[in-house]
C-alpha cells in the first residue's frame, strides 16, 4: 500500500472522508460501488498520480465518512462538495459500479467534468433485461433490493482475518490493501466482533436510485446526454457464486447481457470509447496495472 493523506471535509452535517493519494496535475476524483469504500482504489490509485492528481471518496454512509439521510441529491451536493475543496476545473471522475452511475449523474447534473471513466457501472430498465420479462426483471431485483436491508450478522476478529486472506487468494493483494479494504468495511462493536459499516439509510437510499432506473428513467439515455468525453470499462467475465439460488443467477445473466446489449448499441466516436475487459466487476482489484495504463492514455489523448 503506498501513502495517501487521509482528509475529512464537510458537507451539511454529514464529514466525508478522502483519501487523497496526490499526484501531479489536474484533479481526478474516485468514486466506490454501493456498500464499499474508497480502499477498493487502493492498488490502483497511485499508479494514475503521474499526470493526475487522485482522490478517493468514501460515499456517506460508507467507509469512515459519516452517516445521514441518503438520496441522490444529497449525495451529489457531497461530490460538488468535495472537489469544491480541490479544483474546479478540468476534473476527471472515474466510478465503479455505484459510483460510475453517480458519475454520469454528477455530470449531467452540474457539468464541469472534463473526463468520465465507467468501471462496470450500468443501471438497466425492466425492459432490457435479456431473456427475462420486464415484469420477471423487476420482481427478480426487487427481491434482492429486499435482501440488502436484511440484518447481516456480526464478524468475529477470525472471520475478518478469514475475509483479509480471500480477498490476498482472489485478487493478489498485498496484506495492507486488503487489511484496509476489510477495515474501512467493518465498524468494531467491542468484544472481538465487527459489524458492517454501511448505514441502513445509505441501503435504502441507493435501493431507490435503482428503482428508479428499473422502472422510470433510461441511464442509457443519460450516458448519451454527457458532453464530456467518456470511457466506459465493461466486465466481460460474469462471476456467478455457487450458494446464489437459481432465479438470482437468471437475473444477472439476463442483465448481464443487457448490459452488453445496451453498450454495443451506443454510438461509439471521439467522445465515447468503450473497452471490454477480460475480468469480472471487480475489476480494479483484479487487473490494476492493466486498467490504469488505459485510463492514463484516455486521460492524456484528449
Amino acid at each position: 500500500m503506498t501513502l495517501q493523506l487521509e482528509a475529512f471535509i464537510q458537507s451539511g452535517p454529514v464529514r466525508l472522508a478522502v483519501q487523497d493519494h496526490g499526484g501531479i496535475g489536474p484533479v481526478m476524483l474516485l468514486l466506490h460501488g454501493a456498500g464499499r469504500s474508497a480502499a477498493d482504489w487502493l492498488p490502483m490509485a497511485h499508479l494514475l498520480t503521474s499526470n493526475r492528481h487522485v482522490i478517493a471518496l468514501d460515499l456517506r454512509g460508507h467507509g469512515l465518512s459519516g452517516s445521514g439521510d441518503w438520496n441522490v441529491d444529497l449525495v451529489l451536493k457531497d461530490i460538488r462538495a468535495v472537489l469544491q475543496s480541490y479544483s474546479t476545473t478540468n476534473i476527471s471522475i472515474a466510478g465503479h459500479s455505484l459510483g460510475g452511475v453517480l458519475a454520469f449523474l454528477y455530470a449531467s447534473r452540474y457539468g464541469g467534468v472534463s473526463q468520465v471513466i465507467d468501471l462496470d457501472g450500468f443501471a438497466l430498465l425492466a425492459t432490457e433485461y435479456v431473456g427475462l420479462s420486464p415484469e420477471e426483471a423487476a420482481a427478480s431485483q426487487e427481491r434482492v433490493r429486499a435482501e440488502w436491508v436484511r440484518p447481516q450478522p456480526n464478524l468475529t476478529d477470525k472471520a475478518v482475518a478469514k475475509l483479509e486472506e480471500n480477498l490476498i487468494e482472489a485478487y493478489g493483494l498485498s496484506p495492507a490493501d486488503s487489511s484496509e479494504i476489510v477495515r474501512r468495511a467493518l465498524k468494531p462493536l467491542g468484544n472481538q466482533s465487527h459489524s458492517l459499516h454501511t448505514d441502513m439509510r445509505a441501503i435504502q437510499g441507493i435501493r431507490a436510485l435503482y428503482g428508479a432506473f428499473l422502472h422510470d428513467d433510461s441511464f442509457f439515455d443519460l450516458i448519451r446526454s454527457i458532453d464530456a468525453p467518456t470511457l466506459i470499462l465493461r466486465a466481460n467475465r460474469l462471476s456467478l457464486p455457487a450458494q446464489l439460488p437459481e432465479w438470482h443467477k437468471e437475473m444477472l445473466k439476463a442483465y448481464f447481457l443487457g448490459v452488453q446489449h445496451q453498450t454495443d448499441a451506443l454510438q461509439y466516436s471521439n467522445q465515447f470509447s468503450l473497452s471490454v475487459r477480460e475480468s469480472s466487476h471487480m475489476m480494479m482489484l483484479e487487473e490494476p496495472v492493466a486498467l490504469a495504463a488505459e485510463i492514463s492514455r484516455f486521460l492524456t489523448a484528449g
